[in-house]
């Protein structure tokens, strides 16, 4: 079965969905109480299309954030474009995403730069 074709960019900014957001921090004034702060931003965010997922994941979304809503979906275009040249090693980032370091060294660093097997004493060093 032939693999579908990649969206444009253009296709991809229709499917984004974008919302208004607001956030907080606060900051300390020398021994004042804190202050606390509120400003705007924008996210955007895209469904990940099932055939695209992991084993075992039901749903996973892309994010970008920005000043507007142009700019956070133009930086989330960017991402998904990015993120269809390799969909499977993706997932495999950040430990965050479940992937541990020795998925990441057997799936990534190994078939990039190494045909030979690692030893346990260099994934131990990274």
């Amino acid at each position: 079965m032939p693999r579908k074709k990649n969206p444009t960019k253009q296709e991809l900014a229709e499917q984004i969905s974008t919302y208004k957001k607001t956030g907080t921090y606060k900051t300390k004034k020398g021994s004042d109480k804190d202050q606390k702060i509120s400003y705007d931003y924008f996210e955007a965010s895209w469904e990940v299309p099932r055939e695209f997922l992991p084993s075992g994941a039901s749903r996973r979304r892309l994010t970008a954030r920005g000043e507007s809503k142009e700019e956070a979906k133009w930086t989330l275009v960017t991402q998904i474009t990015n993120f269809l040249k390799d969909p499977s090693t993706h997932w495999l980032k950040t430990h965050a995403r479940g992937a541990s370091l020795d998925a990441y060294i057997s799936e990534k660093w190994v078939r990039k730069l190494r045909s030979d097997p690692i030893s346990e004493t260099v994934k131990r060093r990274h």
